[in-house]
């Protein structure tokens, strides 16, 4: 039995009066972590502002003091508005680049270049650096929207032909390997016969 019907049971708790909370928390590892709304962004910035330490911040909040340390320092550098989520955060290839060349070439820590892009958290940049490697120090760029059929279409027909193309080239490095072998044989043995001719 749940601690909700336990208390409806022992009449703890009057249904009619129950308000419903919004789903801020999720089950990581078994633990219940708050996920913080803008607003819980917002407030929590102004709280440090007034006074509130990091430690208090991170206990009233339940998330990690350093996530709460990250927020604070990005609300100071680039104003507490970054704060709020936007609906489509895109950054372009080039960008992308940019920002991870100042990690990899320049040496700058993820933190700092996370905070000087105004990146949500630096995971994010983290996880961009992964990827960059991974991908042979290379920028893959992932379809925006939703592709047509046609085009999804076209490039089976394309995939199809490349295929094609590249089976017939196996097969013609084969057939040239096979003419090579035969050839050597053909002189391997052209030798031979000039030997036991002369043995003769």
């Amino acid at each position: 039995m749940t601690l909700i019907n336990l208390l409806f049971k022992n009449n703890h708790l009057n249904l009619s009066k129950l308000v419903i909370a919004p789903k801020i928390w999720t089950n990581f590892g078994g633990l219940f972590i708050m996920k913080l709304t803008d607003e819980n962004k917002i407030e929590m910035y102004r709280l440090n502002k007034e006074g509130y330490s990091y430690k208090e911040l991170s206990k009233k909040f339940k998330i990690d003091p350093s996530n709460v340390r990250y927020m604070v320092k990005l609300a100071d550098i680039h104003g507490e508005t970054v704060l709020i989520k936007g609906k489509n955060n895109y950054y372009p290839p080039e960008l992308k680049l940019d920002i991870i060349n100042e990690v990899l070439i320049l040496g700058h820590s993820i933190k700092s270049t996370s905070l000087k892009y105004a990146l949500p958290n630096p995971a994010l940049l983290s996880n961009w650096i992964s990827k960059f490697k991974e991908n042979g120090y290379n920028i893959l760029e992932k379809p925006r929207g939703r592709t047509s059929k046609m085009k999804n279409n076209n490039k089976k027909i394309e995939k199809n032909e490349l295929s094609k193309v590249e089976q017939l080239e196996k097969e013609l490095e084969y057939l040239r390997a096979e003419n090579a072998v035969l050839k050597k044989l053909r002189e391997i043995r052209l030798k031979q016969s000039q030997t036991k001719k002369k043995q003769k």
